[in-house]
């Protein structure tokens, strides 16, 4: 305003009757007419990045999961640096609604279970206990119903269905897809729900049978029991449903299940497996789990010589070749088809062509042709061991004489 006036009035005069600081006014001249500032251009250009991925995201991410996909991009940034500048360009995520309809009704002769889960849902490892619910979904025409099962580890969607009805077939095609998927599975399964009629019917009971699978349910009316499911239900309606409008069930159906498959399953960044997906995520548990077992079954498994040359007595510390893997220094290297062993002996041959070896570690017993191992003393290339009587001391720096107690350098 006064930058606008002052061709009308004096600047004293303005600030004045604003009751402004003038050297306020020239501060924010001189700042304006020395344009942007280095953090300016900074936050201009990571704003263009955060909104890329904002887009990317159908407009779903916030600043924790943004900084996640800033710095997978190479960007060094603070999660307040990325929120400051989504104020900045007026970029938000998505934040969950309060209203949440009932949808749990017991049936009339109920086929109850215990809570084998007590609200720990994360049991350290997959496949170890299952969640399923339903929801409700409004489409032009009428209800549809959603049902999942979702793994408490991983957090991956194993079996989701949409239908126009509420029968307990709705939930065993879900749970017979989750079977699926996961094939033969190490032990029996807690499947966890809670107590509406589909899940406290005999059709369940019997398929937790012939599916050998153990029954578990929270208690009536308390939806913090599964929360584990709720939670999938928030981010699903406020994510997805709450933004989208549809005309029949078969549009919510192939809607609902693109955005599980192809967004939640396989891209979306879950803050409590480490901001990674579940598919990611159980690649990443799965490739862990390989190498813990080759370790565990060759703890010895390390080079103690060289190609070609004798190797040490201890036949223990001799190089494991199997399945066309060995292990040097603590790292797992593909191991060349030339080594074979025979008799619990390496026996060497040519390398073929094109194919590259783990470095070579020196022969047992070899030291440095200085004539000692390597040490700072030996680079410097001074004599080792004690001096001898009457050697003479190589000219150089005197050592200054000892001043004696009581003393004082000045």
């Amino acid at each position: 305003m006064i930058d606008a006036e002052k061709a009308n009035y004096t600047i004293s005069r303005m600030c004045r009757l604003l009751k402004l600081d003038r050297r306020r006014y020239y501060e924010w001249r001189a700042r304006k007419l020395a344009g942007p500032t280095a953090l300016g251009q900074r936050l201009a250009e990571l704003a263009e990045k955060i909104r890329a991925h904002h887009e990317a995201s159908d407009g779903t991410y916030g600043a924790p999961r943004i900084l996640h996909d800033l710095r997978e991009a190479g960007e060094t940034v603070s999660r307040k640096t990325v929120a400051k500048a989504m104020r900045q360009a007026q970029i938000a995520g998505i934040s969950p609604r309060t209203w949440h309809p009932p949808t749990t009704v017991p049936g009339p002769n109920p086929d109850p279970a215990p809570d084998l889960v007590k609200r720990v849902f994360d049991q350290g490892r997959r496949d170890v206990a299952w969640f399923s619910d339903i929801t409700y979904l409004a489409t032009g025409q009428g209800w549809a119903y959603l049902c999942t099962v979702r793994d408490g580890r991983t957090r991956r969607v194993l079996g989701r269905t949409v239908a126009d009805h509420l029968r307990a077939d709705l939930v065993e095609d879900a749970l017979r897809q989750a079977v699926a998927l996961r094939g033969e599975l190490p032990g029996k399964v807690i499947f966890h729900a809670d107590r509406g009629c589909q899940y406290t019917s005999q059709q369940l009971a019997d398929l937790a049978v012939e599916l050998d699978l153990l029954r578990s349910m929270g208690r009536t009316g308390v939806c913090w029991d599964n929360a584990a499911a709720e939670s999938f239900w928030s981010t699903l309606k406020n994510e997805y449903y709450h933004r989208h409008v549809f005309a029949t069930i078969a549009e919510a159906r192939r809607g609902v299940y693109a955005w599980i498959d192809g967004w939640y399953n396989a891209r979306r960044r879950h803050s409590a497996i480490g901001y990674l997906s579940p598919l990611q995520y159980e690649h990443h548990q799965a490739r862990q789990a390989d190498q813990t077992a080759l370790r565990a079954a060759w703890p010895n498994n390390h080079l103690s010589g060289i190609r070609g040359q004798p190797h040490a007595p201890d036949t223990d510390k001799r190089p494991r070749n199997f399945g066309g893997v060995c292990q040097y220094r603590g790292r797992l290297w593909a191991a060349p088809a030339s080594w074979a062993l025979r008799d619990r002996a390496l026996v060497p041959h040519a390398p073929p062509q094109g194919r590259s070896h783990p470095p070579d570690p020196p022969p047992s017993g070899a030291v440095r042709a200085s004539g000692g191992p390597p040490g700072r003393r030996a680079r410097r290339g001074r004599r080792r061991g004690p001096r001898r009587a009457g050697a003479r001391r190589r000219p150089g720096r005197p050592t200054p004489a000892w001043p004696g107690p009581g003393s004082h350098r000045r």
